[in-house]
């Protein structure tokens, strides 16, 4: 059996990339006056903070904010996969004989790479908890109704009233 979902990723404005840019530009115009006084080494130093700061917070945004998400039941496998571009990253494959429990997201703390959802706040949310390599491991994805009574029709993990996998 096939099953496939995917969550489409966010839409950034253009708007928000022109105010990110002129921020950066009037960030270093701002450190070039207060540094005036000191050497260039230090401006320069400066600068390249700035630059590596601010193209690790364009990744972070890229990465995790306008990336899709999809979600794959393919034989007796669950495939969860991080689109960006056209590129598949952080690609999790779990088999269905290595989950431990399905249940909703409450207070549970998970890694952020984990997170196959662009929400971390929801009614829909869901925490996969399976055996793997290092021992147990947790993912969030956000399934929609179709998806979740299809893993149910098919396992007969998902129980109504009951969401941990015995």
């Amino acid at each position: 059996m096939y099953l496939h979902q995917e969550i489409p990723g966010k839409k950034i404005s253009f708007w928000i990339i022109i105010v990110v840019v002129f921020s950066a530009v009037l960030l270093k115009d701002v450190l070039a006056f207060f540094f005036q006084y000191l050497p260039a080494i230090a401006v320069v130093v400066a600068n390249i903070l700035l630059l590596l700061t601010f193209v690790y917070a364009t990744y972070q945004f890229v990465y995790f904010q306008l990336a899709r998400y999809n979600y794959q039941f393919v034989e007796d496998y669950f495939v969860f996969e991080r689109v960006v571009g056209r590129t598949n990253h952080a690609v999790v494959t779990v088999k269905c004989s290595d989950l431990i429990s399905c249940e909703a997201v409450d207070g549970i703390r998970v890694k952020r790479r984990d997170f196959f959802s662009h929400t971390r706040k929801g009614d829909n949310l869901f925490a996969l908890r399976f055996k793997s390599e290092k021992g147990e491991r947790v993912i969030v994805i956000e399934p929609n109704d179709a998806f979740i009574e299809s893993i149910r029709l098919q396992l007969g993990c998902l129980r109504d009233g009951q969401r941990n996998i015995d």
